[in-house]
């Protein structure tokens, strides 16, 4: 079942134990887990996407090269990436996913979000092992 913007981040809201989950003005919605781990929710209703994103963190000066071409690598086979994948934003590793219309039930986001969150630690590892 497709749930409605409003509907989603309500119902997110309570899976998550968080009642004050809201949407910003920009159709933003900002989340934190285990205290370190930035994650953002946007909704874009003009191409219909819930996009996913979370922080991995700084890209490695000395190891850019090596790290970036890993990343292309995993990339080729997202379901290695829990159908994520990897991008760079500026210096900053991140991994994001985007859902159709269609996908927005809850339980697909929260099963989304788990798996972006697990690529971000399995990844951030990757990033602690490289620098």
């Amino acid at each position: 079942m497709t749930a409605s913007p409003q509907t989603l981040i309500d119902e997110l809201g309570r899976q998550l134990g968080l009642p004050q989950l809201a949407w910003d003005s920009e159709g933003e919605c900002a989340l934190l887990f285990d205290e370190d781990l930035h994650a953002e929710l946007r909704y874009a209703p003009d191409d219909g996407l819930l996009h996913l994103a979370a922080e991995v963190g700084p890209l490695p000066a000395d190891a850019a090269g090596d790290l970036l071409r890993r990343m292309a690598m995993a990339n080729l086979d997202p379901g290695n990436l829990g159908q994520c994948l990897l991008a760079l934003d500026r210096d900053t590793v991140l991994v994001g996913r985007c859902l159709a219309a269609q996908d927005l039930a809850s339980d697909t986001v929260i099963d989304a979000l788990r798996q972006m969150v697990l690529t971000a630690k399995t990844w951030r590892s990757c990033l602690r092992g490289t620098s």
